[in-house]
């Protein structure tokens, strides 16, 4: 797993058009929770005596309920996958999100075995729990079209090891735990679950969560208008909500037909169904458009993992889609002469390389390899050593700048090589050394540091711990400052326009609104610190730690990052230092304002 997250990490770092970087983010994001599901399962002892763990944190639900969509959304390319989330439910909730995309995953799982055409709808609402009642509920709900359930049956539904129905899919059978795993987590998390089915019409599985510490979504709003025309009713309501959540202008019509009368230049972009495409004239609709705006912004929406009809001057769009990545995708639309899913892949970022020197220690082969790709776009020089005694030569003859020590290694572990680098004799005594290792329990981190280690990254290791590192331990020493002045300035137009697909408008866009929002952030953080608020400033961290990391701005997002860890510890000793750090990388970002809007007009 660490392997597969490292690797999937490095991609993402290299020319990818947006569709690739979405699936790959699929790939990392599954993996992570593979991962924690493998954790449970080497702590099975502790399960099954009856210790159950739960771990609340405050997590973006719709991202949350799109990554377990979106694992299903090639599975089965003779049904319609619909996401149909309200556009009011709350940007984020505190719940545990990796047990509640498990109860999703084993419901949609479930469908997906008794459905072999027709289409599975994941519903999210938002509900009262009384009238005279302020507390709230989250209400999900998987419906799908498949053969159903008998009412004998119904009772019954949610034994372990049973499979009711003999007509599942050969490759799907399973085990029958999965309902009844489901039924054993909702209830663990304060919840409700239960089903409604009448036999060969479908059924509908729905769990009802307590929802704590409610937030209404921010209010989204572009100058931008959508038309879309879909003739399933629920996936066209289905995606204008995710349309109006974005905060779009949206029209929407069931036939090509029913459109035909509208005024095509108030549209900035319009979505085709792929099914109306065979079943109508679309060259007429077509031709009134392209007469009427534009020839670029038309859009046939398809279904994962099904082929389509050529058709010049139209991108296409698979359904169904991330947020964050329509979002993309229809700004970049807008304001971009064309653009499609196989488009010019504009050149990434090439990260300056500094003459830092380190020394990777692992046993595992395929884990060097792996971090030496990952640093090697920073490093200079890199020694690689399969063992400890390997690790202990190279640390007795050369001097390095960072050292990484795998702790489980053959000959002499980690815990014996920090020893004798500590020592005043050894050239790397004051050398910054960074433990390695697979166990993520909760005191690993302080038992390493204890040791003599100067920090510990636990596998995986993803790019932004990496950055920290290097941040940390290297570029300070690579980038000192000159008569009072940096080596080398942070070139944001660089990587905003590699992160915009080299699209200036958009590009000044996204700027406009990190030079307003992050200042009003900024404060807002400061003030609910005074206040000793850690639950809103933590929520506040977290939103602009993720416009600084979609927006690429890394000093930002590590800074945000450490104080976001530190308000969820409820840490009073490190609030001033982070806090500070956050308020110093704003600063330097916003003092090139000017910089950048000429830079941009250039």
């Amino acid at each position: 797993m660490n392997v597969i997250i490292g690797f999937t990490d490095l991609l993402l770092n290299t020319d990818q058009n947006p569709q690739q970087i979405d699936r790959l983010q699929l790939i990392k994001s599954s993996a992570i929770n593979l991962l924690a599901s493998v954790n449970e399962i080497l702590e099975l002892s502790s399960i099954e005596s009856g210790k159950f763990s739960l771990n609340y944190q405050s997590f973006d639900l719709r991202s949350c309920l799109e990554n377990a969509v979106l694992l299903f959304s090639t599975s089965n390319n003779k049904v319609e996958l619909i996401l149909d989330i309200d556009s009011e439910i709350q940007q984020r909730i505190t719940n545990d999100p990796i047990r509640l995309q498990q109860i999703i995953t084993n419901l949609l799982s479930n469908a997906n075995k008794f459905t072999e055409q027709g289409h599975i709808t994941i519903r999210c609402r938002l509900l009262k729990n009384n009238i005279h009642s302020a507390q709230k509920s989250i209400f999900i709900s998987v419906s799908d079209t498949g053969r159903g359930i008998s009412q004998a049956n119904l009772s019954r539904l949610f034994s372990p090891f049973l499979q009711l129905s003999p007509f599942a899919i050969e490759r799907e059978q399973g085990t029958g735990l999965g309902l009844s795993i489901t039924k054993n987590i909702v209830e663990r998390m304060q919840g409700k679950i239960g089903a409604i089915s009448a036999e060969n019409v479908g059924s509908t599985f729905w769990v009802n969560h307590p929802c704590t510490n409610y937030k209404p979504p921010s209010q989204a709003n572009s100058d931008i208008n959508v038309a879309i025309v879909i003739a399933n009713a629920i996936s066209r309501r289905a995606f204008k909500k995710q349309l109006i959540y974005l905060g779009h202008q949206v029209y929407s019509y069931a036939s090509i037909s029913s459109c035909s009368g509208a005024d095509f230049n108030i549209f900035d972009v319009i979505f085709i169904d792929d099914t109306l495409v065979s079943q109508q004239n679309l060259s007429s609709f077509t031709n009134a458009f392209i007469n009427a705006k534009t020839q670029h912004k038309i859009v046939m929406l398809i279904r994962r993992n099904q082929a389509t009809p050529f058709l010049p001057n139209i991108s296409k769009l698979d359904l169904p889609c991330r947020s964050n990545y329509l979002s993309t995708f229809i700004m970049s639309l807008s304001g971009m002469a064309s653009f499609s899913g196989t488009d010019k892949i504009y050149p990434a970022i090439i990260p300056s390389v500094n003459p830092s020197s380190i020394l990777i220690a692992d046993d595992n082969e395929i884990n060097r390899l792996l971090l030496k790709s990952q640093f090697e776009q920073h490093c200079q020089h890199i020694d690689l050593a399969n063992n400890g005694r390997e690790a202990l030569q190279y640390i007795s003859t050369l001097s390095y700048d960072l050292i990484l020590l795998d702790l489980q290694m053959p000959e002499l572990t980690g815990m014996d090589l920090i020893k004798k680098i500590k020592t005043e004799q050894c050239l790397n005594n004051h050398t910054p050394v960074i433990a390695i290792t697979a166990h993520a329990q909760h005191d690993q981190k302080q038992k390493v540091i204890a040791a003599g280690f100067d920090d510990c990254l636990i596998k995986p290791i993803l790019a932004e711990h990496i950055n920290k590192v290097i941040n940390t331990c290297l570029l300070d020493k690579s980038a000192k400052p000159i008569n009072g002045k940096a080596t080398q300035q942070t070139d944001y137009v660089l990587i905003m326009l590699e992160k915009t697909l080299n699209n200036q408008d958009l590009a000044k866009t996204l700027f406009d609104k990190l030079f307003q929002e992050l200042p009003e952030q900024l404060q807002d953080i400061i003030i609910a610190c005074k206040k000793l608020d850690f639950t809103q400033a933590q929520a506040t961290t977290h939103k602009l730690n993720g416009s600084a990391s979609f927006c690429g701005l890394c000093e930002i997002q590590n800074a945000a990052h450490d104080l976001e860890i530190t308000l969820a510890n409820n840490d009073k000793n490190k609030l001033a230092k982070h806090l500070r750090q956050l308020e110093l990388h704003i600063d330097k970002f916003l003092s090139q304002k000017n910089n950048i809007i000429k830079k941009l007009q250039t």
